[in-house]
């Protein structure tokens, strides 16, 4: 996107700076890096007039608008006339803006060759967070994006949170500004009277539609891994910041009664995969970071089906059991293997999960050593060994994300 802006500013010099450099540039009389570079026409010095750049902004426009062929017959007309009155300099000039325009027609590719004006939304979520990515396509080329994180206020399903992203996209904006089609992964709750709202508002046919094959589908498949790539962007922005690790790992020695900030966590799951096997996953966290290479998995030796519960007794049986073995090897290095302990361990799972762990815990005397708690599948609920209700943390809070992580 930046380096197409940069090639159509060499077109379309428009001026891109706040009121207050234009004011400053115009009373020291000289323009600003991008008026010396040419990537701006200088108004502020008069190097144009105002109705000259007027005409600039409405090429920019025009260009904006799909009609980027008009503009390059209008600039190979200004060259040749350039030749013709033997202004060399100002042809080349002309022709180095006619090669910028056509490298930013590429760049600017049709995406829906129906020339469609939509505008394409796609969601990535978690339990805590929404990525909204948006398309807008106009004569079918992609004229602009938007993307945003939003915290989940409360538990909407995924149709809800798009007719909900709708209303918000729409709720203040000119009848111009909402495109023929909208394009979404999934229905919206309430599809057929929104569409109808928004045809109200344009005063034309407005249609929401969930594409399933063609050009669409595959632009919405676009939409959507952005969409994912910025969820992912941003939880490992929020997550690498010190300050914010430090505040997480405090929010959760208090929530849980630890005398000290928990800086080894190891975290527990129970999947199933395709077949019958049952596998247990060990995540370790250390100051509030992933440590990968720590990370095991494993077989699920004892039950099968479905029984979580006496799987994950026997995945932190074995842990344990490796632990106190570890411990007793004076051989084994303490920095590579499973002698160090984990100040707190956290389970998936709830009240059932926990107590098979807690029970794990005791058989092997480290009730003291090791704090337990499980996160259930609200996510904002802490369940804690021997304790009748789970403890609520608030959805904005640090330690929450970290242990949702």
């Amino acid at each position: 996107m930046r380096e197409t802006l940069d090639l159509l500013l060499r077109v379309f010099p428009m001026r891109s700076c706040s009121a207050g450099t234009f004011r400053s540039a115009a009373a020291s009389g000289r323009p600003c890096l991008l008026g010396h570079i040419n990537k701006c026409s200088a108004p502020c010095v008069d190097r144009v007039t105002a109705d000259e750049h007027r005409q600039i902004a409405a090429d920019f426009a025009s260009f904006m608008a799909g009609q980027s062929n008009r503009l390059q017959r209008k600039l190979e007309s200004q060259m040749a006339q350039a030749s013709e009155n033997l202004e060399f300099e100002k042809a080349a000039v002309i022709r180095d803006s006619l090669v910028a325009l056509q490298q930013a027609s590429e760049r600017n590719a049709i995406v829906l060759p129906d020339g469609t004006d939509a505008d394409v939304i796609a969601l990535a979520e978690d339990p805590l967070e929404v990525a909204v990515q948006i398309f807008h396509i106009r004569a079918g080329r992609v004229r602009g994006e938007r993307a945003w994180v939003a915290d989940r206020a409360n538990d909407d399903n995924s149709s809800a949170l798009i007719e909900s992203f709708i209303l918000q996209l729409y709720a203040d904006v000119d009848q111009e500004a909402i495109p023929a089609e909208v394009i979404v992964p999934i229905p919206p709750s309430s599809g057929d009277v929104l569409a109808e709202l928004l045809s109200e508002i344009k005063e034309s046919k407005v249609r929401i539609k969930v594409p399933k094959r063609g050009a669409k589908k595959t632009l919405l498949d676009t939409v959507a891994k952005n969409a994912k790539e910025s969820l992912i962007q941003h939880k490992n922005k929020r997550s690498s910041d010190l300050t914010t690790r430090n505040i997480a790992l405090e929010e959760i020695q208090l929530a849980l009664g630890l005398e000290a900030a928990p800086l080894r966590i190891e975290c527990f799951d129970i999947s199933h995969t395709q077949g019958n096997e049952v596998v247990a996953s060990m995540v370790v966290f250390e100051d509030g970071l992933p440590r990968k290479s720590e990370y095991r998995r494993f077989i699920i030796k004892t039950v099968s089906g479905s029984n979580d519960v006496g799987a994950m007794y026997e995945v932190i049986t074995r842990r344990l059991g490796r632990l106190v073995a570890d411990r007793e090897d004076e051989t084994v290095d303490v920095k590579r293997k499973f002698s160090y302990a984990p100040a707190l361990i956290v389970v998936d799972g709830g009240a059932g999960q926990v107590a098979a762990a807690w029970r794990s815990l005791q058989e092997f005397g480290f009730t003291t050593e090791i704090a337990l708690c499980g996160l259930a599948k609200r996510l904002e609920e802490v369940w804690l060994p021997e304790e009748e209700f789970p403890v609520i943390l608030p959805r904005t809070s640090e330690g929450l994300y970290l242990l949702q992580r």
